[in-house]
C-alpha cells in the first residue's frame, strides 16, 4: 500500500478544507428540489469564465426545445421579475425563509397570475422592458408549482435554463452545486502550461505554451528549460460531463511549490464557490484575454488584482524567480464542481545565456536538459523610443495631433507599453457588426483611423476617455475597430472641444457620420410563435427605441436583439377578433436616424 507524503497530504486537506467551509456555511437543511424535472446536463457551469464575466449559475440543457416546464425548488414568493431582450432576458426571482433565492433566466413565458400582472404594466409604462419588484402582489409559490416554462429570451446562446441560487441578504451568488449532486465522473483535462515573462518593467509577455505529457489516473506532467528570470503562469484546462459536448469551468485550482522547505508554500489557489456581481470587472485578470478570443480557457494564475476576487488568493502576486542552474518544483491541482480532480507536476530548470561559440561547438557537452531548450532563449527585447511605459496604479493623459486618451488610476491589469498613433485605412476593408444583413461601409463617410495601442486591443479594469478634437456633427460616432475590421460603435458625445466617448479597450478607432435610418422588414404571421414578426437593423449605431401603434395606442411589441426580431403577439388586446389591423411601427437609432413602415397584419400571411 503506497502512504501520501506530508506535502500530499496537506494538498488534499487544504481542498477540503475548502469544499468544507461554505459547505457548512450553505448546506443547511435546504431541501431544494431540481428547477426541471429532466436529466441534468450542463451546457454551462457556476464560475466558468466568460467574455465580461464570471458565470453566475448553472446552464440547464432542454434538448433545444422552448417550453420546459419550470418548478419552485422550495416554498417561497415571487420576489422579482424582469424583461428585457438582453442579459438573462424573461427572468423569475424567487425568495425563500431561508435566506436564499432562486433565479430562472432566458424563459419563454411565466404562469398566468404573474403575466396578466406583467401586460397590465408593459401598457401602463408603456414599454418592452420591465424590472418589478414583485414582492408587493404577494404571489406564494409551494416547492414543485410550475412556475414558468423555458426558453431563449435575451443573451441567450440556444434553449436552456440559467439557473442560480444566491444570498439574498448580500445577493452573492452561490455555487448551485453546494445543494445538488449531479453524475459526472470525468476529470478536468489539463491542455497546456502558458508562460509569461515579467519583465523588469513589470510588463508581462506570453513566453511560450508548453503540452504536458498525459500519464495515468489524471496526471500530467511538465519538464523544461527556461531562461532565468521571472514567469507567471496560467492553465489551459477544458471540463466535461458525461453525455454533454459543452466545455466547463472548474471549481478549484491550487498550486504549491513541492521543493520547498516551507510545508505551505502556495502559488495560487482558487474556490470558485461564490461570486460577487461587482467582481466581475476583474474577468480579465482572472483569464488570458487573448487566448479567449481563439476560443481557449486559460485561467491566470497571477497577478495584481486576484487577491481582490472572492475565492483568490496568489503570494507574490504569484509570480515565480528562476536563476541559472536552479530547479524549481510545483504541483498544480483542478478540481471540477463533482470532486474529480486532476494534477499536473511541474519542473523547471534555470539557465542563463550561453556564450555562443560554446552552443555552436560544444553542445554535445552541455545537459540533455539544455540542449533541448536551446531554441527557446530569447533576448532582450528592444524597446521602440516612441512608445511609453504606462504602469498601473497611476494616472495618464496621452495626446497626439488632437487625439488624447486618459486613463485612470485602476485602469491597467498590469504595466504595458503604448505607441499612440494616427494611421490611415481602407474604408472599403471594414465591415458593419450585423447579423442578418451583410454591408460594407464605403458609403459611410469617415474621418480617421486612430490606434490607441500598436497592434493588439488590451482590456481594461476601468473605462478609458477618448476625446477627438475636430468640428463634429449630432450624427457622428466614435467607434472601435477589431482585427477582423468589424466596427463596434462607442457611446459618443459631441463637446466644446469635438467629440468623446468612453472605452474598455485600448485599440483601433474611427470617426464615422450615420445617417442611415434602421432597416425594417414584415415577415407576416408565424404560427408557431402566434405572433407577427418584423426583422429590424441599425448596422452603425444600434437600435435605440421602437414604438408600435394600432389606431394611434400603443401595443406591445417584444424585442430579440440577437434575431434582429420584433414580436406581436397575437393575443394583444387590439387583435382580438379581428381580422385585419393595420399598424405603424417607428424604429430609431442611437443617433436619432428613424425609419416608419405601415402593415396590415393578417393572421393569412403565414409564414
Amino acid at each position: 500500500m503506497k502512504f501520501l507524503n506530508k506535502k500530499d497530504l496537506f494538498i488534499i486537506m487544504l481542498i477540503i478544507c475548502c469544499f468544507g467551509s461554505l459547505s457548512k456555511l450553505y448546506s443547511q437543511d435546504t431541501s431544494f428540489i431540481l428547477p426541471v424535472k429532466e436529466k441534468i446536463l450542463l451546457s454551462g457551469s457556476f464560475g466558468e469564465l466568460r467574455s465580461t464575466h464570471l458565470h453566475s449559475g448553472m446552464d440547464i440543457k432542454t434538448g433545444q426545445k422552448i417550453g420546459i416546464p419550470v418548478y419552485a425548488i422550495k416554498d417561497g414568493i415571487v420576489s422579482r421579475v424582469s424583461i428585457s431582450g438582453t442579459g438573462y432576458g424573461n427572468c423569475l426571482y424567487i425568495a425563500y425563509k431561508d435566506g436564499h433565492t432562486s433565479v430562472y433566466g432566458h424563459l419563454s413565458k411565466f404562469i398566468p397570475r404573474i403575466d396578466s400582472i406583467l401586460n397590465i404594466l408593459h401598457y401602463k409604462k408603456l414599454s418592452f422592458k420591465l424590472d418589478v419588484d414583485f414582492r408587493k402582489y404577494n404571489i406564494k409559490v409551494k416547492q414543485g408549482d410550475l412556475v414558468a416554462w423555458s426558453g431563449d429570451s435575451g443573451s441567450s446562446g440556444g434553449p436552456h435554463v440559467h439557473f442560480e441560487i444566491r444570498d439574498t441578504k448580500t445577493s452573492y451568488a452561490l455555487n448551485p452545486l453546494i445543494f445538488y449532486k449531479i453524475h459526472d465522473n470525468i476529470a478536468p483535462n489539463i491542455l497546456g502550461l502558458y508562460l509569461y515573462n515579467i519583465s523588469d518593467e513589470g510588463c508581462n509577455k506570453l513566453y511560450k505554451e508548453i503540452k504536458p505529457t498525459k500519464l495515468s489516473n489524471n496526471k500530467y506532467i511538465i519538464e523544461d528549460t527556461i531562461p532565468q528570470g521571472k514567469y507567471g503562469m496560467a492553465f489551459h484546462i477544458e471540463d466535461k460531463m458525461p453525455n454533454s459536448h459543452n466545455k466547463l469551468g472548474v471549481r478549484t485550482i491550487f498550486i504549491n511549490r513541492i521543493d520547498s522547505t516551507k510545508l505551505n508554500d502556495m502559488l495560487f489557489s482558487m474556490n470558485m464557490d461564490s461570486i460577487s456581481f461587482y467582481q466581475t470587472k476583474y474577468i480579465n485578470a482572472i483569464k488570458d484575454f487573448n487566448a479567449y478570443k481563439d476560443g481557449k480557457t486559460v485561467y491566470k494564475c497571477f497577478g495584481k488584482y486576484q487577491n481582490d476576487v472572492i475565492g483568490f488568493d496568489n503570494n507574490k502576486l504569484g509570480i515565480f524567480s528562476i536563476l541559472d542552474s536552479n530547479r524549481l518544483e510545483y504541483n498544480m491541482k483542478v478540481t471540477d464542481y463533482s470532486g474529480n480532480m486532476s494534477n499536473i507536476s511541474l519542473t523547471f530548470v534555470g539557465f542563463s545565456k550561453i556564450n555562443k561559440d560554446l552552443v555552436d561547438n560544444n553542445n554535445e557537452f552541455l545537459p540533455d536538459s539544455i540542449n533541448k531548450s536551446l531554441k527557446y532563449i530569447i533576448s532582450k527585447p528592444s524597446v521602440d523610443s516612441t512608445s511609453q511605459l504606462l504602469k498601473m496604479g497611476k494616472y495618464y493623459k496621452l495626446i497626439s495631433n488632437g487625439f488624447s486618451l486618459e486613463l485612470r488610476r485602476r485602469s491597467l491589469f498590469n504595466n504595458f507599453r503604448i505607441k499612440l498613433c494616427i494611421d490611415t485605412i481602407n474604408i472599403s476593408s471594414l465591415s458593419m457588426n450585423t447579423n442578418i444583413i451583410s454591408k460594407k461601409i464605403s458609403n459611410i463617410p469617415y474621418k480617421t483611423i486612430l490606434y490607441a495601442t500598436s497592434n493588439y486591443e488590451v482590456p481594461l479594469l476601468q473605462a478609458a476617455k477618448i476625446k477627438i478634437d475636430g468640428d463634429f456633427m449630432s450624427k457622428d460616432l466614435i467607434c472601435e475597430v477589431d482585427k477582423r475590421g468589424r466596427i463596434f460603435a462607442l457611446k459618443s458625445n459631441l463637446i466644446s472641444e469635438g467629440i468623446s466617448a468612453s472605452t474598455n479597450y485600448l485599440s483601433k478607432y474611427i470617426v464615422l457620420t450615420d445617417t442611415i435610418a434602421p432597416y425594417i422588414r414584415y415577415e407576416g404571421y408565424n404560427s408557431k410563435k402566434s405572433a407577427f414578426i418584423f426583422k429590424v437593423e441599425d448596422g452603425i449605431s444600434g437600435i435605440k427605441d421602437f414604438r408600435a401603434t394600432i389606431n394611434g395606442k400603443w401595443v406591445l411589441l417584444f424585442y430579440d436583439p440577437k434575431t434582429l426580431s420584433l414580436y406581436c403577439r397575437e393575443s394583444e388586446p387590439a387583435l382580438i377578433n379581428k381580422k385585419e389591423v393595420p399598424m405603424c411601427l417607428k424604429v430609431w437609432d442611437n443617433v436619432g436616424n428613424m425609419s416608419t413602415i405601415s402593415v396590415v397584419l393578417r393572421k393569412t400571411d403565414k409564414k
